[in-house]
């Protein structure tokens, strides 16, 4: 008697558990077909204790993982990409944020660089051009300091400076030429090239 009860207990509760476990396939099937935040979280309320709980869960993290990083991406400023990796330090998008981070801070350094240069410039512009713009002697250690003096150049064009030159003697020579940027009265950064020849 009490087999045969508990044989019906059995075939009722499979019966009840059979429909119960379609209908949670179901609904985790249409989950991950809508692939959101909003049907996993669906999902996890139906069945809290489900067989792909787990995987809902890591499914949303990675979801919110990929919108933050968008975000990052929109906003496109340091504060946000540093943001993302603290809130993400193992992201598989840390590289390409890091990236963007050195770009970003570099552009600013190269800004503030060119802010201070343009203002000294307007600062110092008139003194710079009587003490600097023309000619000028020029000379190499190796030419020999005895020897006749070469020449360079300074130009200027709308606050850009230029300056080409050459010191020679025999087949030693030493030439000079680029544009320079204002540090201040008495220092500048050259840009450009200087090709030397000695032959001893």
């Amino acid at each position: 008697l009490f087999a045969g009860i508990g044989a019906v207990v059995l075939v009722l509760l499979l019966l009840i558990w059979q429909p119960w476990k379609d209908k949670e396939q179901e609904s985790w099937q249409n989950a991950v077909e809508q692939n959101s935040i909003e049907s996993y979280k669906t999902y996890i309320s139906l069945y809290p204790q489900g067989n792909y709980t787990n995987d809902a869960t890591d499914s949303i993290n990675k979801l919110n993982e990929k919108n933050d990083y968008l975000h990052a991406i929109n906003v496109n400023s340091v504060e946000d990409y540093k943001l993302f990796v603290n809130n993400y330090p193992q992201s598989k998008y840390k590289n390409q944020i890091i990236d963007s981070i050195n770009s970003l801070e570099a552009i600013a350094l190269e800004k503030f660089r060119q802010d201070s240069i343009n203002t000294l410039n307007s600062k110092y512009l008139n003194e710079i051009r009587e003490r600097y713009v023309g000619e000028h002697l020029f000379s190499c250690y190796f030419i020999g300091s005895d020897e006749q003096f070469g020449k360079v150049i300074i130009q200027e064009n709308n606050g850009v400076f230029t300056l080409s030159g050459i010191h020679k003697k025999g087949e030693n020579y030493i030439k000079i030429d680029g544009s320079i940027e204002i540090i201040d009265l008495r220092n500048f950064m050259f840009t450009g090239t200087i090709l030397a020849h000695n032959s001893s």
